[in-house]
């Protein structure tokens, strides 16, 4: 089911089904993870821990005390699964740079790198089997499927989400600015965290909106993917420093070119955020009269009828 709350039933209600929705997805792909799509199912299961984590953010008042524990262990368990997935996005990414033609390598040259990223994934899936990574992390999310039901939700009402999207709009807003104006690895990903989690509430209020934010939500999916791009070519520029069997000059000359294109994807990123740039709290009014609004049709391209024989 879309990661939306549905209109016309109770906010408490509604959270809950969702929250249990994401860790039951993440436990299913963790549980079930030892097949051919072994790694995409790892991932996945970090998506829906993104996505819990939401949740509870947005509930954070009415959980109290026990929002931290709750978040702490969402928390541990994304930064467990963090380098089984990031091994594996690196590789992909190497292999988009050939496509796409941004790195220009013989074959023989690209299959040397290719096959030392690929013993280095293995060696980070084959710790984190030893560890029993996911075996921890299955429990974390059913612990909190056992606890997060108990609290009282009755405090979360229409004001409450939209003051979370106004907030959430803020801090994404500043962590814009700040990557901007002291561009680096750190400040770039912070920002899209806080572009992630505003693009989430977006997702929840879509039904409730009558989906009337889609190019908004649009904007922000474009945006969260350029940054996660970036995200990668930053993991590839790192791995290709600690693991590349080229020469030195060679390597120098492999992260350049990253480096030169993560550089455009910096610049795309705050082209395309330079649409959301709105004040959070014109954001908050402009939600609010949304808040019930009828879903907006989409436009329907006229046909001739054929003439009958």
């Amino acid at each position: 089911m879309a990661y939306q709350l549905i209109s016309g039933r109770p906010f408490s209600q509604e959270v809950r089904r969702l929250l249990d929705q994401e860790t039951m997805a993440a436990t299913a792909g963790l549980t079930q993870a030892s097949s051919v799509d072994d790694v995409r199912r790892v991932q996945d299961a970090r998506k829906h821990i993104k996505k819990a984590r939401a949740l509870l953010q947005m509930i954070r008042t009415p959980l109290g005390s026990r929002y931290f524990e709750a978040d702490d262990e969402l928390r541990t368990a994304n930064r467990a699964l963090g380098p089984i997935a990031d091994a594996h996005r690196v590789l992909e990414t190497l292999a988009a740079t050939r496509r796409d033609r941004i790195l220009h390598l013989p074959v023989t040259t690209f299959s040397a790198l290719r096959v030392r990223l690929e013993s280095r994934a293995a060696v980070i899936e084959q710790r984190a089997s030893v560890d029993d990574v996911r075996a921890r992390i299955v429990r974390l999310l059913a612990s909190l499927r056992r606890e997060v039901p108990t609290a009282d939700l009755l405090s979360l009402d229409r004001a409450a989400i939209v003051a979370e999207i106004r907030g959430a709009h803020a801090a994404s807003r500043k962590a814009r600015r700040c990557a901007i104006n002291r561009p680096s690895v750190d400040t770039f990903h912070r920002w899209r965290r806080r572009v992630k989690r505003e693009w989430y509430l977006f997702r929840l209020v879509s039904a409730l909106t009558g989906d009337r934010l889609r190019d908004e939500r649009h904007q922000l999916a474009a945006l969260d993917a350029c940054l996660g791009e970036l995200h990668d070519i930053d993991a590839l520029i790192r791995a290709v420093a600690a693991n590349s069997p080229f020469s030195r000059t060679e390597i120098s000359r492999v992260i350049r070119t990253l480096r030169a294109h993560a550089h455009d994807l910096r610049h795309r990123a705050s082209r395309l955020s330079a649409a959301l740039d709105e004040r959070p709290q014109q954001l908050a009014h402009r939600v609010r009269d949304l808040w019930g609004s009828v879903p907006r049709r989409r436009a329907v391209t006229e046909r001739a009828w054929p003439h009958s024989a």
